[in-house]
């Protein structure tokens, strides 16, 4: 097996000690374990920092780099600029993801290389971690769940429907080669930059797979490191 991994997981982290532990489990324990754990100290005045050092002191897997508070979008480029993954998985870190998340996302890219992204449905939790629900693709794709159609198609479908684009980063996976192409980055200093990334990919994908699957726990939180919209 190649020392490259195929995943780059990047989780920045802004003063969320009560979640984070919870978090970077959650990833640990994947049952696909060819992957790189990038974490983004963003400045944080609580213990967030000394629990992601003590992670990484204990896992080769974990790189952890930190900067100043500068907000998410510029903690998330840091993160892709060090990523050496095949693939990019976007986790905020109040927030988790099933064990078996990249071990489907695996066999999906494997099954057709030439996807660009998969973009997936999600699960939502409470403060304690407790189940409230799932949530659909907030535009009605019902009919295309399991499909895998062209950005430009996706981006009829919302227009058809006078739908709004309104996402999130860590829904699935993307092609890290498919963002270096297109120099696709978080715009920085600005609210919901994650929907300008999520149009970006779009106007950009040629394969998007639209999978029904839920692997990811949203956590509806005041405390949550992000309130805005965009793709996977």
């Amino acid at each position: 097996m190649s020392d490259t991994p195929l995943f780059s997981i990047i989780v920045p982290i802004f003063n969320v000690q009560s979640y984070l532990k919870e978090c970077l489990d959650s990833l640990l324990g994947q049952t696909y374990a060819h992957f790189e754990l990038i974490l983004i100290n963003d400045g944080s005045t609580d213990t967030s920092g000394e629990i992601a050092q003590t992670y990484t002191d204990s896992y080769p897997c974990i790189t952890l780099l930190t900067q100043e508070n500068a907000g998410q979008s510029i903690a998330r480029n840091k993160g892709l600029e060090s990523a050496r993954g095949q693939y990019i998985v976007f986790v905020d870190s109040d927030d988790r993801l099933d064990s078996k998340a990249l071990e489907y996302y695996a066999k999906c890219f494997t099954n057709d290389p030439t996807l660009d992204i998969i973009y997936t449905e999600f699960n939502l939790i409470s403060d304690e971690g407790e189940a409230l629900g799932h949530q659909k693709f907030w535009f009605d794709m019902v009919a295309l769940a399991g499909q895998t159609k062209s950005g430009d198609e996706l981006l009829a479908t919302l227009y058809k429907q006078k739908a709004v684009l309104f996402t999130y980063t860590w829904q699935g996976a993307i092609a890290r080669e498919f963002l270096e192409q297109h120099n696709i980055r978080f715009c920085e200093g600005i609210y919901f930059e994650d929907i300008l990334f999520g149009l970006e990919c779009f106007s950009h994908a040629k394969k998007v797979f639209l999978s029904p699957k839920r692997f990811y726990d949203y956590r509806q939180s005041l405390l949550s490191t992000t309130r805005g919209g965009g793709i996977i």
